[in-house]
């Protein structure tokens, strides 16, 4: 599998739900906040965080 992630930066507005059939919330989490939800994670997001922290990705 490849998965794509992307940095980006909200300039105006709020950022919002605009496909409710397919996600039903639109939050921001700081890493360490991400750090405390290891149990609610996919393993997709686990994999990124363990790939941030080793500095094999940099943000």
């Amino acid at each position: 599998m490849v998965y794509s992630w992307y940095l980006a930066q909200v300039v105006r507005g709020t950022p919002s739900v605009r496909e409710p059939e397919t996600h039903d919330d639109c939050r921001y989490f700081s890493l360490s906040e991400l750090d405390g939800m290891a149990h609610e994670l996919s393993p997709n997001t686990l994999n990124f965080l363990a790939e941030l922290r080793s500095g094999k990705v940099s943000m």
